[in-house]
């Protein structure tokens, strides 16, 4: 399942053949899994070495959670998902880089629910998120639609795309966004902004 992913993650780096630690890190693991959090959360944190993330906020309660795994079975440091004492959610999944390892998650979040993503390689897409965002992304794309959060934060590196695009009714009080290269645009109360940041 390609969806939302960018142009050769999830396949390994340059090199790289599908059974490369084979002998090495175990048993190569291509698991899909899908959960619903129902502990109480103010908050969703998440950390991911390399995959796709599409988070999607709508009116509920719980978190659902779909997760697709492909990877060999030594090279998953950690891979879990809770709520922790600070009624945070948080999600996380990390490799040690030794041979093909990513994770594609894709998050319902009740609306309102501020979002703190921290990924390595992969892409990040939002609909309709209506709370602080904060990104950390080191490559690939960046998408957001209908969306309508007052703050938008991203520290970046090199991206294909970074294209946000804000509902008529919202207009986000600060956007901010720090990246190596990146083309941006931001759409927002029926006008559009392209630019080239550097």
């Amino acid at each position: 399942h390609d969806r939302g992913r960018p142009r050769g993650a999830g396949r390994g780096r340059v090199g790289d053949s599908p059974l490369l630690g084979a002998g090495t890190c175990g048993i190569l693991f291509d698991l899909w899994s899908w959960d619903e959090i129902t502990d109480h959360a103010e908050r969703l944190n998440i950390d991911v070495t390399e995959g796709a993330v599409e988070i999607a906020a709508y009116p509920r309660t719980n978190i659902w959670i779909q997760r697709h795994v492909y990877a060999f079975e030594r090279t998953i440091e950690q891979a879990d998902y809770s709520v922790d004492e600070n009624d945070v959610a948080q999600v996380v999944f990390h490799c040690d880089g030794r041979a093909v390892c990513f994770a594609d998650h894709w998050l319902e979040i009740p609306s309102g629910m501020p979002v703190d993503v921290e990924l390595g390689l992969g892409s990040v897409s939002l609909i309709s998120v209506d709370a602080p965002t904060v990104l950390v992304v080191d490559e690939g794309p960046i998408v957001g639609d209908a969306l309508a959060t007052p703050t938008f934060e991203l520290d970046g590196g090199s991206h294909d795309e970074i294209t946000l695009k804000w509902t008529a009714t919202a207009t986000p009080m600060a956007i901010s966004i720090d990246a190596k290269a990146a083309p941006v645009t931001l759409e927002f109360l029926d006008a559009v902004a392209e630019f080239v940041h550097r």
